[in-house]
């Protein structure tokens, strides 16, 4: 079998807790009296990264177009927008996803026959298949263009063989304070999530600060967002279906030597961060989306779907409704603010495997902007004055300060915090990465000891920002390089077919704050081929130049980080 080269590819607070310390020197005379209050808020985004492995032959070759191997002669598949405007079209049902018990021998291949629909899943015998874990339109009628070309194809064999089934998270009792039978149930179902061993997130500050500094970096003037936890799960997975140096790579990144170990951290930091209550979300969502005419290891798939909540379908990637079945899963776990973002990703139909992984974020912030304060004002962004919309408030809470920089942390009801740092005039966000001050106030806030509790006056501007990052170039420099080159790479834990390699790696992520809170979501696609009293000071804090924003999770993990540019 011939091996080709392949090529790069990418596509497109709670408020803090009020504590007893010492009051050190304030850096610079900043406390003022204010005309303004001000709100910050930052709402996390979606991470995408979609894994195909590819399988090389002797006529493969590497379209102009894409730079995507595809059988010689044919022409890659095109976004499914592009057939709707130039093919008449008729409707017609996509067939429903059957359910599939596991083969009893080692592997999962094209020659297994799915049961009759209704089979329950042998993936995780401790699971309870939930049809409401579909996505609602995947057995709706749909209207999409015959498949008169070889670009897809209609197939009716997809089989779900693992459905994730979340904890039991009882709804928030909201109003209901006197109710304290649903307040002690809910509050005993989040204590047994957060009740994780000691340690769990042993690693993760540093893989924060080494990865926020590759994939925040060169943000001159755009926006850009990066969420570690959604990298964190995705690179997680690859290391359990990758080998040898390949492996040793990626739990190199993650700071962590044994693969036992990292499994065991990954699926407590998916339990630790868990929230879906009604009021507040928090919620990592992955799946597995697999080639059904390659065979692969039966105990690799149900790892990853047993310690990575994942659901796990089988199908034809080059088929109109796998496809479709995947931006409707992609769609419902984000929330729909990625839907214009992720319309255009399709499978490769020489795809092995995809690994979708979304994080989703919704928060209430425990004092809301008003929004009769909110009025118009000016951000000075890199490529000149701009008018928006600014959120103003005053409130008690806690002034961060450092050499370069002031901040004010933004609590959610039940769900965490947004940190907003704000740069001092002539330092720039991606300047601030680099401090070791700002780090320390990012990694641990609760531990920051430059801080005063006061009244502030905040201005901070509405924002519905989004980015689309490539991750592969931040991934070769953060040291995953074998899983790129298919005469290094190893996925033997995987499929014993050859010529499997790493080929894409995306990122988009949404975050949009308001008066009322946050809400976030990201997408990552991976592709393998083959208080106390306030202190009688003021201050103000207006967010009227480039900024950054942290969304923290309810346990103190950076969900998602970015730089505003342009509000």
């Amino acid at each position: 079998m011939k091996k080709e080269k392949l090529y790069d590819l990418l596509g497109d607070i709670d408020e803090d807790l009020i504590k007893a310390a010492e009051e050190p020197p304030v850096k610079k005379p900043k406390f003022t009296w204010v005309k303004y209050a001000a709100a910050a808020a930052a709402c996390i985004a979606i991470f995408i990264g979609a894994g195909v492995l590819y399988r090389y032959s002797d006529d493969m070759s590497i379209t102009s177009d894409t730079g995507m191997p595809t059988a010689s002669g044919e022409t890659p598949p095109l976004p499914i927008e592009t057939y709707a405007s130039s093919v008449s079209t008729e409707s017609f049902t996509i067939p429903p996803v059957t359910e599939v018990s596991v083969p009893e021998n080692n592997d999962i291949s094209a020659e297994t026959t799915a049961p009759s629909a209704g089979t329950s899943s042998a993936m995780n015998t401790e699971k309870t298949v939930s049809d409401a874990l579909l996505p609602e339109k995947a057995e709706t009628e749909v209207t999409y263009p015959p498949f008169a070309t070889d670009n897809y194809t209609s197939s009716s064999n997809m089989i779900r063989l693992a459905s994730a089934e979340y904890p039991e998270m009882p709804q928030y009792p909201g109003g209901n304070e006197n109710d304290d039978a649903a307040y002690k149930k809910w509050s005993d179902a989040k204590k047994i999530l957060r009740d994780q061993p000691a340690g769990y997130d042993e690693g993760f500050d540093e893989f924060f600060k080494n990865s926020t500094l590759i994939f925040l970096k060169g943000t001159e003037t755009n926006n850009r967002i990066y969420s570690p936890l959604s990298l964190y799960m995705v690179l997680s997975m690859s290391a359990e279906i990758s080998g040898g140096n390949t492996r040793q790579q990626i739990l190199d990144v993650l700071e962590h030597d044994d693969i036992d170990v990292l499994r065991s951290h990954a699926h407590s930091v998916w339990q630790a961060n868990y929230m879906d209550d009604g009021m507040a979300k928090c919620t990592i969502a992955t799946s597995l989306w697999m080639n059904d005419k390659l065979s692969y290891n039966k105990d690799t798939i149900e790892r990853l779907a047993g310690n990575y909540y994942s659901s796990v379908y089988s199908g034809d990637p080059a088929s109109y409704e796998y496809n479709k079945l995947l931006q409707d899963w992609v769609t419902e776990q984000t929330g729909g603010i990625l839907k214009d973002k992720l319309s255009k990703n399709t499978m490769s139909p020489e795809m092995a495997l995809t690994i979708a992984s979304s994080v989703s974020f919704k928060g209430k912030w425990n004092e809301e902007f008003s929004k009769d304060l909110t009025g118009p004002g000016t951000f000075h962004s890199p490529e000149g004055d701009t008018e928006c919309d600014f959120m103003n408030k005053e409130a008690f809470g806690y002034y961060y300060w450092g050499d370069n920089f002031s901040s004010v942390s933004l609590g959610f009801e039940e769900n965490g915090k947004m940190l907003v740092i704000l740069p001092d005039e002539g330092i720039t966000p991606e300047q601030l990465l680099y401090d070791e001050q700002v780090m320390s106030y990012m990694t641990d806030p609760d531990k920051y000891n430059y801080n005063k509790y006061l009244t502030i006056n905040m201005s901070i501007p509405r924002f519905d920002v989004s980015s689309n990052t490539d991750l592969t170039s931040g991934l070769k420099k953060m040291g995953v390089t074998d899983a790129f080159d298919i005469s290094e790479s190893d996925f033997t834990p995987l499929t014993e077919d050859p010529g499997a390699v790493l080929s894409k790696a995306k990122q988009n992520i949404r975050v949009i704050i308001d008066e009322d809170g946050c809400k976030a979501s990201s997408m990552t696609m991976i592709a393998y081929v083959g208080a106390g009293e306030p202190s009688g000071d003021y201050v103000d804090f207006i967010a009227d130049r480039p900024f950054i924003f942290e969304i923290i999770s309810d346990t103190g993990l950076p969900l998602f980080i970015g730089i505003v540019n342009k509000p």
